[in-house]
């Protein structure tokens, strides 16, 4: 499995933030994500710790995107990494209690 880190930019949308790729690019962001946004704040409010394992199907700079589809292989090679690899990711991250910490 391919991975690396990455500064994420989250919100709470769709579509809108297609028009400002190159701003969110500029600022040093190399994903976009619109499903924690939500939980993020809230553990900020609650002074709770989060952390997020992101798994970034989309690629609009290779024409990878909700709009543009993908193949086959690559709706397979999908589900793998959700159904195989994240779990034991998980697993060991709590059962080896791997502590985690990035600077913002």
């Amino acid at each position: 499995m391919k991975w690396h880190l990455g500064k994420t930019f989250s919100i709470d949308t769709v579509f809108a933030q297609f028009i400002h790729l190159d701003e969110i690019l500029n600022i040093g962001c190399n994903t976009i994500e619109m499903e924690t946004a939500s939980a993020f704040r809230a553990a900020r409010l609650m002074n709770v710790p989060i952390m997020a394992l992101f798994s970034i199907p989309d690629n609009v700079m290779v024409n990878k995107s909700l709009i543009s589809g993908r193949t086959q292989k690559e709706m397979e090679y999908k589900r793998y990494v959700r159904h195989e690899l994240f779990p034991k990711i998980i697993l060991d991250i709590f059962e080896n209690k791997i502590e985690v910490s990035l600077s913002t």
